[in-house]
């Protein structure tokens, strides 16, 4: 075979300790602080925005500055590109020994996440057709400890070669896990508790 292979890949990477147990909890409440919170929205069939709870239940947090969208502040009131700036170097970083894509900067979707009880998210990808083609990897820092909430797992759609059941990604407080923005996953419903996360995705040009 002439192609080109990556025997690097993995489909997730999960870096411990990114941010320290103390500084997960100055975040939160940094943000929720001085930020404004917005529900949670999916794309619809159009590609436009819409809140569907059928499909996402969840509350969330904007830093970065937005184009005008109904569903989101245009801009938040403090800078947090420090934060962005952070993910995106370890994710330049795992990119290079694990994924290979080419990625060229941030999606500017950087967000806090809350899930409340009976809060999820449903099976869904966070690639599509036209503006998400671009997007290669998603990043999360769980910042929430597991012991302070229940449910709320992260499921890829691969099977655990342990378990038989869907892989799930480990609840490390601090940790930031990366995976391709290809990839199915879920949150399944929390039941007690609540869960915060920060998320944000990594771009550069379409898969060819």
């Amino acid at each position: 075979m002439s192609q080109k292979q990556n025997n690097d890949f993995l489909y997730s990477v999960q870096i411990p300790n990114f941010l320290s147990s103390e500084k997960c909890d100055e975040l939160l409440k940094d943000i929720m602080e001085s930020e404004q919170d917005v529900i949670g929205c999916v794309g619809d069939e159009q590609g436009k925005n819409a809140v569907i709870p059928e499909i996402r239940k969840t509350n969330e947090w904007y830093l970065c500055e937005q184009e005008e969208n109904q569903f989101r502040p245009t801009k938040p009131n403090k800078d947090w590109k420090w934060l962005q700036d952070k993910m995106f170097q370890m994710a330049n970083i795992v990119n290079d020994k694990v994924f290979h894509f080419d990625i060229d900067g941030c999606d500017n979707e950087l967000k806090l996440i809350e899930y409340t009880k009976g809060g999820f998210y449903g099976w869904h990808t966070d690639f599509n057709a036209g503006t998400c083609s671009v997007r290669k990897l998603v990043g999360i820092i769980q910042l929430t400890d597991p012991s302070e909430y229940e449910g709320g797992d992260v499921q890829f759609g691969i099977q655990d070669k342990d378990t038989k059941e869907w892989y799930t990604m480990n609840k490390l407080k601090g940790s930031l896990t990366l995976f391709p923005a290809f990839l199915s996953h879920n949150v399944t419903p929390v039941t007690d508790g609540t869960r915060y996360v920060i998320q944000e995705l990594f771009v550069g040009d379409h898969f060819k």
